[in-house]
């Protein structure tokens, strides 16, 4: 499976991520990173840990807003989706991404 997504790569979107967003987004791909809060969200997401080969972890669905993530031992890359956005992907899937511009 191919995703489009949203590479936070700067430190102003790494920071914001999906905060104050309230209608649907492109999937957003936060690479290097192990933990994620969700304060000043308006709305509940779903969160995928990837390790370096973006197989995934452990999924946290419907994270509640003003909460923070779990350590997540050999996580890099942490995707945030709005909820039931990947119905189908399941712990050890391999995800593949295309960055949107």
């Amino acid at each position: 499976m191919n995703l489009k997504v949203i590479e936070a790569k700067k430190f102003k979107s790494r920071l914001f991520g999906l905060m104050f967003k309230k209608k649907k987004t492109l999937p957003l791909l936060i690479p290097n990173c192990n933990r994620i809060h969700t304060y000043f969200m308006f709305k509940e997401i779903d969160v995928y840990y990837l390790d370096s080969t973006c197989k995934v972890l452990k999924i946290d669905k419907k994270m509640r807003p003003n909460k923070i993530s779990e350590k997540v031992v050999n996580c890099m890359h942490i995707l945030e989706t709005d909820i039931n956005e990947l119905v189908t992907i399941s712990i050890g899937d391999v995800m593949n991404f295309i960055k949107a511009k």
